[in-house]
């Protein structure tokens, strides 16, 4: 059980189920007038590790958080035969709105909720207070916000944002789309991760790359996600070739 595994599975989903506060007012002698809501929501890790979504100013959700910013997500893998067995990240955090620029990563791994910024939705970044990991049954642990931050690891993460992210897109793309499209076709649906993302940067045929990130990266192959992880972490950016070199073989 490490903290290593924690960030690991936090960038390696995009789908979560968020918790709010929702004032009711009390319909009832007794009862409380503040009640927990859930809600499902695309969401995505940014290298800051605060946490970016997209939301409508109509949604229950996004009423509960301008009363109250508190919120919790959690991200699951119900990949057991036993639910409770699945390993689990709850996050609690607060919620702030961001301009979209802020959220860069998220519109670029989710390109059509561009244009619902142009209607009633906005964005958000949650950040992280403390989150409770659970790899298993009877395996748990709080880790504190900021050790979920890739700067916190050991290596030379601060050097991983969304400006070295989105150059390292444009040159990955460039050098290995062909062997990346060769490898996925190889790829079987139990080898790689089902989280549903739409996005893309860079196309060729079938195969767009939507994100890189030290813990992998991800594929829409056509119009289904697959995401491809590293063994290791990747410590700096500059070093991503050289794992995706390793990573395809003989595929390149």
């Amino acid at each position: 059980m490490t903290i290593e595994s924690a960030r690991n599975f936090l960038f390696e989903h995009h789908q979560a189920f968020l918790g709010t506060v929702m004032d009711t007012g009390a319909h009832a002698e007794g009862a409380a007038s503040a009640q927990p809501y859930v809600s499902a929501v695309n969401m995505v890790a940014s290298h800051d590790s605060c946490l970016l979504l997209q939301v409508s100013r109509l949604a229950v959700h996004s009423h509960n958080l301008l009363a109250n910013r508190a919120c919790s997500l959690l991200l699951m893998s119900p990949d057991q035969e036993d639910f409770q067995q699945s390993p689990r990240l709850s996050v609690q955090g607060v919620a702030r709105e961001v301009e979209s620029h802020l959220a860069d990563r998220y519109l670029r791994l989710f390109p059509h909720s561009r244009a619902y910024l142009d209607l009633d939705f906005y964005c958000l970044a949650v950040d992280i207070k403390e989150a409770r990991w659970i790899e298993g049954f009877a395996r748990a642990e709080w880790i504190e916000g900021r050790d979920l931050c890739p700067s916190s690891a050991s290596g030379d993460l601060t050097a991983w944002n969304d400006e070295s992210e989105r150059a390292l897109i444009d040159a990955v793309a460039a050098e290995f789309m062909p062997a990346l499209q060769r490898f996925s076709d190889g790829v079987s649906s139990s080898s790689v991760d089902n989280n549903t993302l739409s996005g893309h940067t860079a196309n060729l045929g079938a195969v767009a790359l939507a994100a890189i990130d030290p813990w992998g990266l991800w594929l829409l192959c056509d119009g289904q996600p697959r995401r491809l992880s590293f063994d290791l972490p990747v410590q700096h950016p500059s070093r991503v070739r050289a794992t995706i070199v390793e990573m395809l073989g003989g595929a390149e």
